[in-house]
């Protein structure tokens, strides 16, 4: 037996050196991964630092951009309610020009309506007025003859339309002259 268990030792102090070799094996080659992974760690790690170099301003200058747009935005904001008020200011300003022009015009226009019609009626008589002198002129004798008499003296036979158109026109202008009177009486009122 002897033999038998020194054979067996043998083996087994065989087995174990090559278990024991095979462990170290196992081991620097876990050394060389691990180094290997380091290595690569660290070219991670030296590009990660290296891009942080290189992203930092820009990240930076975002900031700065995005306080920039931030501002430039309540700005525009703060201008666009500048605007509002300002075009409500108008419009309120208009307004007010729009009602204080139809209250002129309220007051205004009657009497200058009325002005003018008593102008234009004055005119009237007037032109009517003075046609009859120039008319008169013409046909005037040497008796008189009046401008508003109805019946108007003359040597002279008229027709009877003549005599209807002259007392006619007579009574045109008493009409006017009724009217511009009216007018004046209303002038005076107001």
């Amino acid at each position: 037996m002897d033999t038998t268990t020194s054979i067996f030792l043998i083996i087994s102090v065989i087995i174990q050196i090559i278990v024991f070799i095979t462990v170290i094996l196992l081991v620097v080659s876990l050394i060389k991964i691990i180094k290997s992974l380091s290595v690569r760690i660290d070219s991670l790690q030296k590009d990660f630092d290296d891009f942080k170099v290189k992203i930092e301003p820009g990240i930076e200058d975002s900031i700065v951009l995005i306080k920039k747009v931030n501002r430039i935005a309540d700005v525009v904001e703060n201008n666009i309610h500048k605007v509002e008020e300002v075009t409500d200011k108008f419009k309120n300003f208009s307004e007010e020009i729009v009602d204080f022009g139809s209250r002129i015009k309220e007051r205004i226009e009657p009497p200058v309506l009325d002005t003018i019609i008593t102008i234009s009626a004055v005119y009237k008589g007037l032109k009517v007025f003075f046609d009859k002198l120039k008319n008169q002129d013409r046909t005037k004798s040497q008796e008189e003859n009046f401008l508003f008499d109805k019946s108007v003296k003359n040597d002279e036979p008229q027709s009877e339309e003549k005599k209807d158109t002259k007392e006619e026109e007579i009574e045109d202008i008493n009409k006017e002259l009724n009217e511009v009177r009216k007018k004046l009486e209303e002038m005076k009122k107001v």
